[in-house]
């Protein structure tokens, strides 16, 4: 999807770059005609460089900087989603600046492409994550180098060390 906007981005500031060349061709024709009895020349140049190049870099300038600005939400969408356990799609929508129904279209976007794992509760209108962690536990864990039960501290995304011999085990 990144590639698809940057493309969009690019050709749509080449077509505008030539199409305001092309002009500011036009123009200069109808300003200062070669001959007194030909300034129409300079008008279908203008038209021309509109139609062919300017309209075509509007759109599609338009159409990068939007799927750029939805790309960047939903981002904050899946980060969102991923660091709490329970997200209120009102608190969604307000840190987005979006109206709630289009928080909850993103949410159910970001699950459908398979990066944000959860359910959402319509009822109260909350996205309970599925990746996210209740928090930080205390467990006794089974050494499988030297046999010892350690008392490791768990957190998403670390791993823990027998206390004893220092092997991983969790």
């Amino acid at each position: 999807m990144r590639g698809s906007i940057t493309s969009k981005l690019i050709l749509g500031g080449v077509l505008a770059f030539i199409g305001v060349s092309c002009s500011a061709i036009g123009v200069g024709m109808i300003v200062a005609p070669s001959a007194p009895d030909h300034p129409s020349s300079g008008v279908g140049i203008l038209i021309m460089s509109f139609g062919v190049f300017v309209l075509p870099a509007a759109i599609l300038l338009t159409l990068g900087v939007r799927r750029g600005r939805h790309a960047r939400r939903l981002d904050q969408v899946i980060a969102m989603g991923q660091a709490s356990t329970r997200l209120p799609l009102t608190q969604l929508a307000e840190q987005l600046g979006v109206a709630a129904p289009r928080a909850r279209e993103l949410v159910l976007e970001a699950i459908a492409a398979g990066k944000l794992v959860g359910r959402m509760d319509y009822e109260h209108g909350v996205f309970i994550s599925g990746s996210a962690h209740a928090g930080v536990q205390q467990v006794g864990v089974h050494c499988p180098s030297c046999g010892g039960i350690s008392q490791v501290i768990l957190t998403p995304g670390s791993s823990a060390h027998c206390t004893f011999c220092g092997h991983k085990v969790a």
